[in-house]
């Protein structure tokens, strides 16, 4: 009997304690009042009630949203508009103005761009750019709301932390009162292409305008010339978003170490006295930061190039040249005046002349095919290519790729010309000289001058000399015509001498030698010249008795037989057939030619159908007549 009631007490006692137990839990889970220290986003939240922490959280976002930011730009309102672009003036407008006026403007960028601003409360001042107020002090201002400019809090998170408070069983309200997070989930959402597009709706002016680059100018004289570029000032978004972001976040955080803090003190509060109380800013005026974008090329960067001054000149003549052919001298220098290279870079002249023909295409004139000339269009561009070639080893350059003619020219000596023959031959070379190079071209009245401006030294300067190791006699041809008279002889077309030419590049220092290297070993090959016969005479009469026995040659020109010009034809050599053209001793054509398809090897002659000055033929059957002694090339 003891131990029945033993028994009974025991589970009486269990019963009861599990009562008080479940009874605890009970009163525990089913508190709406939020637990002590509770905070969002800065806001104390700890004992009030659910609905009340609800509606209290609410009305911190809607303050939190509403605070508004004004930005001040102390550019003079009557500059607005003037500071405005328009549009082709940014850019072209720096070409007038004075070296002097253009350094004014970049110091005035750069100090503004260093300037501490007043009044950057919490920005540190000394990396804010503002313009000047001006005479009339005004500024201009614009305010936005944070939510305008993308930056709105978020409350969600902590919204439904509140709302499951009391829900659920008694296990489970008991339970998450327990794990209860005293930092509820609250941030501030941050929109940074709302913000970007308010801030440029105001001032997007700024980003509109376009710096100045420096300019190098090669004067008439040959003087190096810089004009310094302009700074502009652009919005600093990104400065102005981090320093907006670090004032809407301040105070938004864990509180500092201490008392929890109790949400009762701030039961029926408005937004901005709930502000106030929380010891937030409703309002923050701040200046317009903008940033000093320098131009990409400065007077520093220019002068690195290392264009200091002229190194290699070289002029030619064209003033007996057709008016078709110095329009194509003309515009070929238009093209290749001012073209730049950077150190180790290949010059192309194919490129210059692509160019020319597209822009402004090439006339008739002259052109040499197959050593004759005949009509074409583009004659004249090799004196542009011979003249730079003069210019560029004056300068000591590299020659990469040149050939001469296949005939002399007459502006040049021998063994200084540089041909070219569209998708054959080539004039290039490269810049040896370690820094930049500007080429510079000009013609007019006649002539044409090449002038390269870089780096070389100014104790050292080269010169060039050409010898004429082989003269070649001019081949005949003859040609049997039966409009002529028996025996009578006339020359249609004159021949040329040929040539084997060495040409060195001597380099002084200091006025003395100190090099002579031989730069080429070219060969202009002889050109026959082609004489029209007449019918052989008729077989003479037996020789009278008194006569010779070797009786009459067989007609034909005599050994310095006068032609109908007065001149004496030279008799066929040995070596040549009628109607054949004598095969000259080749030659090596220069050590920077190269054998093109169907050359024959380094002979310096052209190969069948090579047109060289010029582009197209128009009469390739036709050889101009009486154009024998025209400068060619």
């Amino acid at each position: 009997m003891k131990r029945l009631h033993l028994l009974l007490i025991i589970v009486l006692a269990l019963t009861l304690a599990a009562s008080a137990i479940w009874g605890m839990l009970w009163i525990y889970g089913s508190k709406e009042k939020v637990p002590a220290g509770t905070e969002a986003a800065g806001l104390p939240l700890g004992g009030l009630p659910r609905d009340e922490a609800l509606q209290l959280l609410q009305t911190y976002r809607q303050a939190l949203d509403s605070r508004v930011v004004t930005l001040a730009d102390g550019t003079p309102s009557a500059s607005f508009g003037a500071d405005k672009p328009a549009s082709g003036t940014e850019a072209s407008g720096s070409s007038t103005r004075s070296a002097a006026t253009d350094a004014a403007s970049a110091d005035e960028d750069e100090a503004g761009a260093q300037s501490p601003a007043a009044g950057d409360a919490g920005t540190g001042g000394a990396d804010t750019a503002r313009t000047g107020t001006g005479d009339s002090g005004a500024e201009r201002r614009r305010g936005w709301t944070l939510a305008e400019l993308g930056l709105r809090l978020d409350p969600s998170g902590a919204e439904a932390a509140l709302r499951r408070l009391g829900t659920g069983s008694v296990w489970e309200r008991a339970k998450y009162r327990w794990r209860w997070e005293r930092q509820l989930p609250a941030r501030l959402r941050d929109d940074r292409q709302a913000f970007d597009a308010a801030i440029r709706s105001e001032w997007g002016f700024y980003d509109e305008r376009k710096p100045v680059d420096a300019v190098r100018t090669i004067t008439p004289y040959d003087q190096v010339v810089y004009t310094p570029g302009r700074s502009v000032m652009h919005l600093d978004l990104d400065r102005q978003h981090a320093e907006l972001l670090r004032w809407a976040s301040a105070g938004l955080g864990p509180a500092e170490p201490g008392p929890p803090r109790s949400g009762a003190r701030l039961r029926g509060l408005d937004g901005p006295a709930l502000l106030q109380e929380l010891g937030l800013e409703a309002s923050r005026e701040t200046p317009l930061l903008l940033r000093s974008v320098a131009p990409a090329k400065t007077v520093e960067s220019l002068k690195a190039e290392g264009v200091e001054r002229r190194i290699a000149s070289f002029s030619t003549d064209y003033r007996t040249s057709s008016q078709g052919r110095a329009f194509n001298v003309s515009e070929t220098a238009r093209t290749l005046d001012g073209w730049e290279m950077k150190p180790g870079e290949v010059f192309d002249y194919g490129e210059i002349i692509r160019i020319t023909e597209r822009e402004t295409g090439y006339r008739e004139a002259p052109v040499i095919l197959n050593g004759q000339f005949t009509r074409g269009i583009g004659g004249g561009i090799c004196q542009v290519s011979s003249t730079l070639y003069n210019a560029a080893l004056r300068a000591g350059l590299e020659i990469v790729e040149r050939r001469n003619h296949s005939v002399p020219v007459s502006y040049l000596p021998k063994g200084q010309d540089a041909t070219f023959a569209e998708g054959v031959i080539n004039f290039r070379f490269r810049n040896t000289t370690g820094k930049h190079l500007v080429i510079r071209a000009s013609s007019g009245g006649g002539q044409l001058t090449i002038k390269l401006f870089g780096t070389m030294p100014r104790e050292v300067r080269y010169a060039v000399a050409s010898k004429t190791v082989r003269t070649m006699p001019a081949p005949v041809q003859l040609r049997r015509s039966g409009g002529l008279a028996p025996g009578q002889q006339i020359v249609q077309k004159k021949g040329r001498t040929g040539y084997i030419v060495e040409t060195y590049r001597i380099k002084y220092v200091n006025g003395q030698e100190v090099s002579r290297v031989r730069l080429s070993r070219d060969t202009y090959k002889p050109q026959p010249a082609v004489i029209l016969e007449g019918p052989a005479a008729a077989p003479a009469p037996p020789p009278a008795p008194e006569a010779g026995p070797e009786g009459a040659r067989e007609a034909g020109p005599a050994s310095g037989a006068p032609t109908p010009g007065g001149s004496s034809a030279p008799p066929p050599t040995p070596a040549e057939g009628r109607g054949a053209l004598a095969a000259p001793d080749g030659g090596d054509s220069g050590s920077n030619s190269r054998d093109d398809a169907g050359s024959g090897g380094r002979d310096g002659g052209s190969p069948s159908g090579l047109l060289e000055d010029g582009l197209r033929v128009l009469r390739p059957e036709a050889l101009l007549p009486g154009r024998t002694e025209e400068p060619v090339g």
